[in-house]
């Protein structure tokens, strides 16, 4: 999800940050920077289209650098926005923080492979995208694996988390106050940055981008990018820890893991786990090593200086289970499955806005006359009851809506059950070709479909059947009832090329990479 289209990027716009000399004889990641460590390297990607979820969605959409609409008053909203939601989040981290703190991790063994995932990677009793790893790490008794555990920055569900390794039990009042102290020294310098326009490449975008900036560069943001870096450089320093692992590059926890495992001279190691090279943060050395899907991807990955013997062709591990549900006949009772985005959440469209969008291309799903449909929300939706009421209002008879986190084997089991799936810039409609159900991609953010940053991924290639928002949908759909062979042999080629050999064995390959890696000792970084 999420490719380029016209111009202005906003990549494009901050490209040249770090290098920019804010005052004389210091560029800004010399400025602002702790032990060594420049803090962009937590924020980059936090500005682009790829990874704009950690950004409040009332501070910067798409739509605003595309349209420059926001007005002065809408300017001075955000401003106002970005100090308060910046002191929510810091309240929010410090209830997690006091809810562990005394409370005593598990005890780490000698030669533990640290694995960081998220409270709401927990399914019963499995973890999502590494529980075919631990599994296979337990049976092989090689490397001990020891998963730790965070809550996002929005959630409150820490609690659920008692009982198990979490970093919030390696924070202690030293790294607290230093983490203060520091935070509020850099929050001055960049008070103290004059011209700040001076950033970007088009200086017109500095009013609209200016309480994004402020909101991370608070001395509340940066206090808890420091805080993490230190507390998993305390499970860094403990001499038990051997690889460092992550299915991202994104979040600051990831980021932070990353460079602490840097600092210790101890490898990590990423697993790309969308349908798509990982998107790669500025200073790659912190980084030694990815677990990709074929050898398109290892190439894109080398252009960014990772020598081709740090990276690893694994296959793509989240696609394990999905290729047990692959060759199940479809029932052909014109079922529909739709899987849901955040494009609220993450600030692509304005509620009002996608909301309208969606009642239209479910109006003509249901004029095609389905004999059931199931929605399942993406986990990081909120609003639920909107969506039933838009159900309720046309009447769309036998629909189910699915709210909130699944496993894995659910989900494909539910893609299975229908005859077809229908998406607006999913990466699971690459798990639907995989069980073989034709794939109908909705543009929701454009009626263009080679223009919507969501989807024109998937429709470039011609793999499904495309229809922007305002088109036929209700054609669309009465064609994917019907499968075409011209389209399955380029899915076909398409699932090839993009992920590699789907055997079910991605995760043994993947410990295979661990065990080689775990152990490989680099020199210290002070």
């Amino acid at each position: 999800m999420g490719q380029k289209t016209g111009s202005p990027e906003i990549e494009d716009i901050i490209k040249r940050i770090e290098d920019v000399e804010v005052i004389p004889g210091k560029r800004f990641d010399e400025y602002l920077s702790f032990e060594g460590i420049p803090i962009w390297w937590f924020y980059k990607r936090f500005f682009t289209q790829y990874t704009i979820s950690f950004i409040p969605s009332q501070l910067l959409t798409t739509e605003d650098i595309k349209k420059m609409h926001i007005g002065k008053a809408g300017l001075i909203k955000r401003a106002v926005i970005s100090r308060a939601i910046a002191k929510a989040i810091w309240l929010n981290e410090w209830r997690k923080i006091r809810f562990f703190s005394g409370k005593k991790p598990p005890a780490l063994k000698e030669n533990s492979v640290l694995f960081l995932t998220y409270s709401n990677h927990i399914h019963g009793k499995n973890i999502f995208r590494l529980q075919s790893i631990l599994d296979i790490m337990a049976e092989r008794k090689g490397p001990e694996p020891a998963p730790i555990f965070v809550d996002p920055f929005p959630s409150t569900k820490h609690k659920q988390l008692s009982g198990r390794r979490t970093i919030y039990s390696y924070i202690n009042k030293k790294m607290i106050d230093d983490s203060k102290k520091i935070s509020r020294r850099m929050a001055d310098r960049w008070k103290r940055i004059p011209d700040k326009n001076r950033l970007l490449t088009e200086n017109r975008y500095w009013a609209m981008l200016r309480p994004t900036f402020d909101f991370l560069f608070s001395k509340e943001l940066m206090f808890l990018s420091i805080l993490y870096y230190k507390a998993f450089h305390e499970v860094m320093s403990t001499g038990k820890i051997s690889l460092a692992v992550g299915t991202g590059l994104d979040s600051i926890h990831e980021k932070a893991m990353i460079v602490a495992a840097h600092k210790e001279g101890i490898p990590s190691l990423a697993i790309q786990h969308c349908g798509g090279v990982l998107d790669l943060p500025p200073k790659i050395e912190y980084l030694t090593d990815i677990s990709t899907f074929n050898e398109t991807d290892k190439k894109l990955i080398e252009k960014h200086g990772l020598s081709p013997e740090h990276i690893h062709i694994s296959g793509p591990v989240i696609y394990d289970d999905a290729s047990k549900f692959a060759g199940k006949n479809m029932k052909e009772r014109r079922s529909v499955f739709i899987a849901t985005s955040p494009v609220v959440e993450d600030g692509f469209l304005a509620k009002k806005t996608y909301f309208e969008r969606i009642e239209r291309v479910l109006k003509g799903i249901g004029d095609a006359a389905p004999s059931n449909i199931t929605i399942k929300l993406h986990p990081r939706e909120k609003y639920l009851k909107v969506y039933e009421k838009i159900v309720a209002d046309i009447g769309l008879p036998d629909t189910v809506i699915k709210p909130g986190s699944i496993s894995g084997n659910e989900f494909y089991a539910m893609i299975a059950e229908h005859d077809i799936f229908v998406h607006f810039g999913s990466n699971a409609s690459i798990e639907a070709m995989i069980i073989g159900r034709p794939v109908v991609t909705v543009s929701i953010a454009d009626k263009d479909h080679t223009k919507d940053f969501f989807t024109s991924w998937i429709t470039k290639d011609h793999v499904s059947i495309n229809v922007g928002y305002s088109g036929n949908i209700t054609g669309s759909i009465e064609k994917a009832f019907q499968p075409d062979q011209k389209i399955q042999k380029k899915v076909d080629v398409y699932i090839k090329d993009r992920c590699g050999i789907i055997d079910g064995k991605c995760s043994e390959r993947i410990v295979d990479t661990i065990e080689k890696l775990s152990g490989k000792k680099s020199i210290k970084i002070r």
